[in-house]
């Protein structure tokens, strides 16, 4: 259970418009990074509304990734240095449900950590 569901079941947003909810979450990348957890799991979606500045970020996290997070999508539409990058092994491990070259290329073949 994430933060979000505990405080969903405290009753912090009782009473909350969706609005206002909405406007206490804005935030920066930076933001969004700093709330990702050692050990969490994320995913994305893809192609038109792929949070490609987010992606383009998120490798900034890795030194203090001790446990790594699983990073679950279908096909992303550009590459990023968290999908490449080699010395990123075992800090991002990327799950998809579809594979094509494009993909393949990208990721590397399979569901595992990036080692090539």
């Amino acid at each position: 259970m994430n933060k979000w569901q505990k405080a969903y079941l405290r009753g912090a947003y009782r009473g909350k418009s969706p609005g206002a909810l909405y406007r206490e979450r804005l935030g920066t990348v930076q933001d969004a990074l700093d709330w990702i957890d050692d050990g969490d799991c994320l995913t994305w979606s893809t192609h038109g509304s792929e949070p490609k500045v987010f992606l383009e970020h998120l490798h900034t996290i890795a030194p203090r990734l001790e446990k790594g997070i699983d990073c679950w999508n279908t096909i992303s539409r550009y590459d990023y240095p968290v999908t490449r990058d080699p010395a990123l092994a075992g800090r991002f491990r990327h799950h998809t449900f579809f594979f094509d070259r494009w993909s393949v290329a990208a990721r590397g073949a399979g569901c595992t950590p990036i080692s090539r």
